[in-house]
């Protein structure tokens, strides 16, 4: 099942710009309830996706943690408190948060920035998470750095006693797309 979500290329201009200041909220529960709708009656619901897919995941594991079953994710945007200080993409991380950016005077964020983009970030459900969970990451990725992020994030699983398995790519971005990791895709 591949979702266009709010904020998805597929929905159009108006979709990406009514994603701004709704991440973590719309998207998510436009894929839950497009899987909700498709799924009926499967005992097994299991999820993989990479960056954003990732993020999405990572946020309907934790919220739904009685619905999914297990859980694929590569290069998954964990926290975006901790995402916005080492990304290649600030402007990407400040207009998703509906907050603004100005690439000429990098703003600092606010604790109230801060506040809003930890709302939006899966690390708030990382405690409600129940399914085992593989995490996908390329180590030269620049995107969704991996130490801030997925690494956190399998840290953060295993320690609550989580089924959590990490595959690290050396030589691999956000992409993935390397020979060694063709069949993760």
């Amino acid at each position: 099942l591949l979702i266009n979500y709010t904020g998805s290329w597929g929905l159009g201009q108006d979709s990406i710009n009514a994603l701004s200041g709704n991440v973590g909220d719309m998207d998510v529960e436009d894929v839950h309830y497009a899987v909700q709708q498709t799924a009926e009656g499967f005992a097994n619901v299991v999820l993989m996706g990479g960056s954003h897919g990732g993020f999405i995941i990572a946020h309907l594991i934790g919220k739904y943690p009685d619905f999914y079953k297990a859980a694929a994710i590569r290069n998954p945007i964990i926290n975006h408190v901790t995402e916005l200080g080492v990304t290649d993409a600030p402007d990407w991380c400040h207009w998703i948060m509906g907050l603004p950016y100005d690439a000429y005077l990098p703003p600092i964020p606010t604790a109230k920035d801060c506040t809003t983009l930890l709302e939006r970030s899966p690390i708030i459900h990382v405690d409600e998470v129940q399914c085992p969970v593989l995490v996908f990451l390329g180590a030269e990725d620049l995107v969704v750095p991996p130490q801030s992020q997925g690494i956190t994030y399998h840290q953060y699983l295993k320690s609550r006693g989580v089924t959590c398995d990490l595959k690290l790519y050396p030589k691999e971005s956000n992409a993935l797309s390397g020979v060694a990791c063709s069949g993760i895709h």
